[in-house]
């Protein structure tokens, strides 16, 4: 089995490839680069990214495999991209983006968020039922949402290693220096 996990971008992807490197019969990368989109089984891929590619053909070979959405709360992702960078971030997305930007950096943040959360959903919707999961990062340690996915995915190794991982946050926008 592989497992592709991606989601909207600072949403909790280092923190969960970090986690889940603590599961020894699995391989992990987090955006890693197969530029055939060839990975090998007992493979976990997290990626924000994949979520523009996961309904696609790059992705056919990969029906019988998982697929976990990670999710955040929209303002954190919204606050967090709008800082990210210095701004840069934001100021790319909206020369790529075909719609009027907003004055304000907040609502330009928020209409990014909303608009790579439906890319999100597609991709989520794309695959079978039985094939995904959502994963709330924001929930991670209050719940047993980690140790499902660990069992779901049949993951051997150090869950309580993996679990403490979330006790110290990872690629926060204050240790980027994003403010």
């Amino acid at each position: 089995m592989r497992v592709f996990i991606f989601g909207t971008g600072r949403c909790g992807t280092v923190s969960i490839a970090a986690a889940l490197k603590h599961a020894t019969n699995y391989t992990v990368e987090h955006e890693g680069y197969s530029p055939d989109w060839q990975y090998p089984d007992h493979h976990i891929e997290v990626n924000p990214q994949l979520r523009a590619v996961v309904g696609g053909w790059p992705m056919e070979d990969y029906r019988n495999d998982m697929f976990v959405w990670i999710q955040r709360d929209r303002e954190k992702v919204a606050d967090s991209y709008r800082r990210l960078d210095g701004g840069m971030w934001l100021d790319y997305w909206w020369e790529i983006c075909p719609t009027v930007r907003p004055r304000s950096d907040i609502a330009a943040a928020r209409i990014a968020v909303e608009w790579i959360e439906k890319q999100c959903f597609d991709a989520f919707r794309s695959r079978a039922q039985t094939q995904r999961v959502i994963l709330g990062i924001d929930r991670i340690k209050n719940k047993d949402e980690f140790p499902a996915l660990w069992s779901r995915i049949g993951a051997i190794g150090e869950l309580a290693a993996a679990l403490r991982v979330f006790d110290t946050p990872m690629n926060t926008s204050a240790q980027r220096g994003d403010g």
